[in-house]
């Protein structure tokens, strides 16, 4: 996994990773799940949610304590820096303050003791690093009893598999044709000119079209284009040389969007990823290990796996 995409994307104040999609926290059977799961919670129990970004999860665990009256502890890590603020709604600050969060703290090197924690989570988190190493961590720091619950990417759902086709468009325009460099060439001869350079003007024509036909119909690929044309639109208005910084940030952007959806498809875990999971948590010592799938609206978006020590 890539830190530094991660940590740029968190100072952005995102509450999930699912940006502003889920700007108000997880909903529907994702949040379900995790109310359920912290709704059966001894009161008083110490709850670890790892890999936590900016605390979405434990931000529920969070809601659900202070609604039940569980007197829950919340500590929330991940290996990225956490912000200590965030742009989300006014109920989510506030349960951010009840946390307990660490910052530079990955799933493989958990800074706590032995038999710490009642309860560990991770929405979406754990499957990024590396399982050989944080499961111990998991059982180190839960106390006998205690109970693991995570919610991780399946290579055959519906999200993973609308970003390997992301992952397939944005390789395609940063990499292939190359659209954002065929834009900047067009931008920089424009402002020794002043005008439209016919041999520029025709490069970047045939690398947009050729884009656009292997990608017809796609929508990101309508949003690449046309952020492409508003940069140059520009050029009747601005220097050239905020045209070419602007064009060059968007490139870097999207490059990072690259990157993370890479990472997820990555992390994402087939069947056999999956009994290798189950075989390392019985060999840890965990005394109880399942998994499920987890679907919402018909559609597969993750797989459970349940631990107990």
């Amino acid at each position: 996994m890539r830190r530094q995409h991660w940590d740029e994307f968190w100072k952005q104040g995102f509450i999930t990773t699912f940006g502003d999609s889920l700007r108000n926290n997880y909903q529907g059977q994702v949040r379900e799940f995790w109310e359920k799961v912290f709704s059966t919670a001894n009161p008083n129990s110490r709850v670890l949610d790892v890999a936590t970004g900016n605390g979405a999860l434990a931000c529920i665990a969070a809601a659900i304590s202070k609604q039940h009256h569980l007197s829950l502890e919340i500590l929330a890590a991940d290996a990225a820096e956490i912000p200590a603020s965030i742009d989300a709604p006014k109920e989510i600050m506030e349960l951010r303050e009840s946390i307990q969060f660490f910052s530079n703290m990955p799933c493989e090197s958990l800074a706590f003791p032995a038999d710490h924690f009642n309860l560990i989570t991770s929405q979406y988190g754990i499957e990024y690093g590396r399982w050989d190493q944080s499961i111990p961590e998991v059982f180190r720091t839960l106390s006998q009893k205690g109970v693991a619950d995570f919610l991780c990417h399946r290579d055959r759902a519906i999200v993973v598999k609308k970003s390997v086709a992301e992952i397939t468009i944005y390789r395609s325009a940063l990499q292939k044709y190359r659209i954002f460099d065929a834009a900047e060439r067009f931008t920089q001869a424009y402002g020794k000119t002043g005008s439209s350079n016919p041999q520029e003007a025709k490069a970047l024509n045939k690398d947009i079209n050729d884009f656009k036909e292997a990608h017809q119909g796609q929508q990101l690929c309508h949003v690449l284009v046309s952020d492409i044309a508003g940069q140059l639109k520009r050029l009747r208005t601005v220097d050239t040389t905020q045209v070419v910084a602007a064009l060059r940030e968007r490139k870097s952007e999207y490059s990072a969007a690259m990157a993370r959806l890479e990472d997820m498809a990555d992390a994402a875990l087939s069947d056999s990823d999956i009994e290798s999971i189950v075989n390392l948590a019985t060999r840890s010592g965990f005394k109880d290990v399942t998994t499920r799938d987890i679907y919402q609206s018909g559609e597969l978006i993750g797989v459970h796996i349940h631990l107990v020590k």
